[in-house]
């Protein structure tokens, strides 16, 4: 079999995969990170192919880049909606801080920075900061939550109500804000990654995240280091209870959030996630460098529509 011919078959695999639903073995999302990668191979495999007149190459290749084409084209090409000024708005910030961050303090000192009404934090090793750093926090919000669940929450709101559900052998919450009289459940996830040794964990995790999440609900933002590329077939079962993916909808979605540079490789895939409800609109988001992290975090802004 040549270069060419192989290249058709594993490319093909990939998209066969994807197609029906395939999550499990545990390698599996890590194949589907690179998923994006394929037009840097298939486009041009087509173009040489049918310089070099083998046109049954061009026309598999050809039609994989169609493929991929159609299902990335949604997460480049998007923008925030038209909403009214008077819409409510909130911005919520959620980091991946890592438990092996040898600098949590400047870590902390940049999620302050960013002066969001809602701070979301995960492997967040608060027992390294000093008084001086707990200060800071209690500081700038008046709510200050650490040890009650697995994140750290931090706000301006009145202190929310919270529900612990498990994600596998991680627990996920439920946050249930009050902005301006309207009820918002923010959930906080974190499955575990998938590899060989904790694959049932992951699927067991990404499972009870879309059964715990509400269907057609009005406001409702998920966010969380779901450990999982976007282009895992998992994900559907949270699209179809309809939540959508806020960097899909703000032309973001091919951005990365992991690993940071100075790792072991550049940033690649982002498998740090925000997905909102019908009446949540995105307007903003940004990546957010948290020193001694191996994850971006992210700032994200919405508007609540009625």
């Amino acid at each position: 079999m040549k270069a060419g011919q192989v290249g058709v078959l594993l490319l093909g695999l990939l998209i066969g995969t994807q197609l029906i639903g395939a999550d499990q073995p545990g390698f599996l999302p890590a194949v589907y990170a690179v998923f994006p990668y394929i037009l840097l191979i298939a486009l041009p495999a087509t173009l040489l192919y049918n310089a070099m007149f083998k046109y049954r190459l061009a026309s598999m290749y050809g039609a994989l880049s169609l493929y991929a084409l159609a299902v990335l084209t949604p997460a480049v090409f998007g923008g925030p909606a038209d909403v009214p000024d008077s819409a409510p708005r909130l911005s919520v910030l959620f980091a991946n801080t890592w438990q092996s961050n040898s600098n949590p303090a400047e870590a902390m000192r940049t999620v302050l920075a960013q002066q969001a009404d809602i701070v979301v934090l995960t492997e967040f090793n608060d027992r390294a900061l000093s008084a001086a750093d707990i200060a800071a926090m209690e500081a700038a919000y008046s709510t200050v939550m650490i040890g009650q669940t697995e994140f750290v929450v931090m706000t301006n709101l009145p202190t929310p109500n919270f529900n612990t559900f498990t994600t596998g052998f991680k627990t996920g919450s439920e946050f249930i804000f009050n902005v301006d009289g309207r009820p918002v459940s923010v959930f906080a996830v974190h499955p575990p990654a998938p590899n060989k040794r904790t694959s049932t964990a992951w699927f067991s995790g990404m499972t009870s995240i879309s059964r715990r999440l509400p269907v057609g609900a009005q406001d409702v933002i998920v966010v969380g280091d779901f450990n999982t590329p976007r282009w895992q077939p998992m994900f559907s079962k949270i699209v179809d209870l309809g939540y959508r993916s806020a960097h899909d909808v703000l032309g973001e979605g091919l951005s990365p959030s992991w690993p940071v540079l100075g790792h072991r490789y550049p940033p690649f895939v982002r498998i740090d996630h925000a997905f909102v409800s019908a009446g949540v609109e995105p307007l903003d988001v940004s990546n957010v460098t948290i020193p001694g992290s191996d994850h971006r975090g992210f700032l994200l802004e919405v508007a609540f529509t009625d």
